[in-house]
């Protein structure tokens, strides 16, 4: 095969990501694509970061962040988090509810403490105001899994206003249509605030929230097939 005829499936073999996480890139890819090609617009492309090589180091988490996903996740490497530099990431793939000892959920909804919480923005419910949620990591039978937030009526829900400079990274990209993701399966395609509540308006998919003094100041979505 020439570099003529490689296809985004083999940039994401390349790019050391398993296998059904690369075909569902190149099958959202190939999606875009087409549908591009219909309207008369640019055909989109895939984002990816490059693996490590075999002879360099191997990619070492930052101090005080969690690596590797677990067996049946979309990725068992060790990540670089793109969350807010001042606190620690938790795994992407966590199999338990991240823990907020001293959150008084009794009272009124309010916003998570200072961090990042591996989490789904579930509904809009101001101008810029969301609910979100943590989620877990469920190890699928058929499929390799999917993310489950704290069942019905769970009264484990945040609400918190989101920043004006707050930094939005999609992993579908800003229209929903392309695969915009690194080594780890997060997002890196840097959206505006707009994107982010228009998104936050049908619930979003899984990510990683950094809140800071009541406000959520990032969001980097995780990608799943």
């Amino acid at each position: 095969m020439s570099d003529g005829d490689v296809t985004p499936l083999d940039v994401l073999r390349r790019a050391a990501l398993p296998l059904s996480l690369a075909a569902g890139l190149a099958a959202m890819t190939a999606c875009s694509a087409t549908n591009g090609t219909a309207s008369g617009a640019g055909t989109s492309s895939v984002a990816v970061s490059p693996a490590p090589s075999g002879g360099g180091p191997a990619a070492t988490p930052p101090a005080g962040t969690s690596s590797p996903a677990p067996p049946g996740g979309p990725s068992t490497k060790p990540f670089r988090p793109a969350a807010h530099p001042s606190y620690p990431a938790p795994k992407i793939f966590g199999t338990e509810f991240q823990a907020d000892p001293g959150h008084d959920f009794t009272k009124h909804v309010s916003p998570r403490s200072n961090g990042v919480l591996r989490g789904m923005i579930r509904a809009l419910t101001g101008e810029d105001v969301v609910e979100y949620v943590p989620v877990k990591w469920v190890k699928g039978v058929n499929t390799e899994g999917y993310f489950e937030g704290p069942p019905e009526g769970d009264a484990t829900v945040y609400a918190a206003p989101i920043a004006g400079d707050v930094v939005f990274l999609s992993a579908t990209g800003c229209e929903g249509m392309d695969a915009t993701v690194d080594d780890w399966g997060l997002g890196n395609a840097r959206c505006s605030r707009a994107a982010l509540i228009a998104k936050a308006r049908t619930g979003g998919r899984a990510a990683l929230i950094t809140t800071e003094s009541g406000r959520i100041v990032k969001v980097v979505e995780i990608f799943t097939p």
